[in-house]
């Protein structure tokens, strides 16, 4: 299957990734066209008949500053995006609805060779949240009808469920109809909420546009990768990636204070509210770093902020999100 998924092909030999040409028939008589090709999150291109090594197919690659609606059937959906050059923070908001889904990215943001994987998020209504989050009153067992639906207190129950894959097309402007790949992917099994590596997180309603921030300090990585764990019969969801962008800068310290004056601790923002994560101020569910790259979460604690207003007392919690803002009256 090409990279537009419109063009079926046919190679001999175990797989793709190690044949040396494919074709157009089952018979092997007819040399593929030249471009571009993908099977299984595998890319290559054929230049004169001759595929070259795996790589990533630049028509496929969902670039930054652009917004998606993902929807289909239960399954695994892939999609790299290109960030660019420009260092900073990826802001992603990614909204669920009321259908569960998760959201992971894997980014080797330092090039050290092995990727950072996560799957955090602050929620506009709700705040931090993990792995796979949506409404705790949608109907959604994970595998056969029989199996128990999903809750926080038992996540799947230890259930999973072997699920087609889905690779973003470009040409279609999100993902295709038919799998890339059949029964080949693992959803689950979920743990229960706060716990285990794959926890669920749902609550009594939407969680909203929420926010994870991806850390980008180098020129040299461009590329993040992106899985979306639909393990409901149906799955929808918004999409937003957006280039690499700068924190907010504030000053702070850790409170108590003797006086509402003299913070100078560095206090980098990403405010929830809108897609650049711009602000004037520090809001409640807002993400807080302690370097303008977002690597390094603020530790949990209460902070003086300085913002050209009144100083306030910010509280930040072990997640690396605030929970309270409040004004500052003599010590915080």
């Amino acid at each position: 299957m090409a990279c537009t998924n419109s063009t079926t092909f046919y190679w001999p030999g175990a797989s793709f990734a190690t044949t040396p040409i494919i074709y157009s028939d089952p018979g092997f008589t007819t040399i593929a066209a030249d471009g571009w090709y993908q099977q299984a999150g595998i890319y290559r291109q054929m230049v004169g008949g001759v595929l070259g090594a795996a790589t990533t197919c630049p028509t496929c690659v969902f670039p930054c500053n652009n917004t998606f609606s993902g929807s289909g059937v239960q399954g695994q959906y892939f999609l790299s995006a290109n960030v660019g050059t420009t260092t900073g923070v990826v802001l992603v908001l990614f909204n669920v609805w009321d259908v569960p889904d998760k959201c992971t990215w894997s980014f080797d943001y330092d090039n050290s060779g092995t990727p950072t994987v996560a799957s955090e998020y602050s929620s506009p209504n709700f705040g931090y949240l993990q792995g796979l989050i949506g409404t705790s009153s949608s109907s959604c067992p994970l595998g056969a009808p029989t199996n128990p639906t999903m809750t926080n207190a038992l996540g799947s129950s230890g259930f999973s469920a072997n699920v087609d894959r889905y690779d973003y097309d470009s040409a279609l402007g999100g993902f295709p109809v038919t799998p890339t790949s059949v029964g080949t992917q693992t959803l689950g099994p979920y743990d229960p909420q706060g716990t285990g590596t794959n926890p669920v997180d749902f609550r009594a309603s939407t969680p909203g546009d929420c926010m994870m921030v991806i850390p980008k300090p180098l020129t040299t990585t461009t590329t993040i990768d992106f899985v979306f764990d639909g393990p409901c019969a149906s799955t929808a969801w918004t999409f937003f990636v957006s280039c690499p962008t700068p924190l907010n800068n504030f000053k702070c310290r850790l409170s108590p204070t003797p006086a509402c004056t003299g913070a100078s601790d560095p206090f980098f923002t990403a405010h929830i509210g809108n897609p650049t994560g711009a602000a004037g101020a520090v809001f409640e569910h807002d993400w807080v770093f302690e370097d303008q790259f977002g690597v390094t979460k603020k530790a949990a604690g209460t902070y003086l902020v300085e913002h050209g207003g009144a100083p306030q007392c910010v509280v930040v919690s072990s997640d690396g999100v605030v929970t309270s803002v409040s004004n500052c009256v003599g010590n915080c």
